[in-house]
């Protein structure tokens, strides 16, 4: 999929029972130059999984949209994402999402102004993860949700837990493991 008028694959409507994509598969797509989310999947998302993708996120605002991302369980797992516009989009925009998701064995480059995951709520679970990011690689996770076995690059430093539950941040695996018992096999 090169372009399109917003989303590239998009589903309606956004909220309680937009089951437009329940019981569904999203697989084996390479997806580039979206004008808004490479994938947008905000509703229900009943057994929803995407899987196998290939995306670039060079023109929009993130490679997957999930918010609201309201039931599932929804499964994200073993695609590529990467997120180059220069304008300060996510990887995974996940705000209002209190549905239970899964992300195991993705990789995540996402490079100049660009988050990994964006608010990750309490029913998140990821494991196994390559976050590779410029600045936040996780911004502002509630502490519900569960993080093991993710390795983490920020070239410049800086933390890769932003505002762990609104409050502090955490600038490597080491101090997110102290702080929150979270990530107990995860690497920097």
């Amino acid at each position: 999929i090169d372009g399109g008028f917003l989303d590239c694959i998009g589903n309606s409507p956004e909220g309680w029972s937009g089951g437009a994509l329940d019981n569904s598969d999203i697989a084996y797509n390479t997806i580039t130059n979206c004008k808004d989310d490479a994938i947008q999947m905000e509703g229900d998302n009943v057994n929803l999984r995407i899987y196998g993708n290939d995306i670039t996120a060079n023109d929009g605002y993130s490679a997957l949209a999930m918010a609201p991302h309201l039931v599932g369980p929804a499964y994200v797992f073993r695609n590529v994402f990467r997120v180059t516009a220069g304008y300060g989009g996510y990887a995974f925009k996940l705000e209002s999402s209190p549905g239970f998701t899964f992300y195991i064995h993705n990789t995540i480059d996402s490079g100049q102004n660009n988050d990994g995951w964006e608010y990750p709520g309490p029913n998140q679970y990821l494991y196994n993860n390559i976050i590779k990011t410029a600045v936040n690689p996780l911004y502002s996770p509630d502490a519900a949700g569960k993080y093991n076995g993710n390795l983490y690059f920020r070239p410049d430093g800086g933390p890769i837990v932003r505002k762990w539950n609104g409050g502090p941040d955490n600038y490597t695996v080491t101090a997110f493991r102290s702080a929150t018992g979270q990530e107990q096999q995860g690497r920097q």
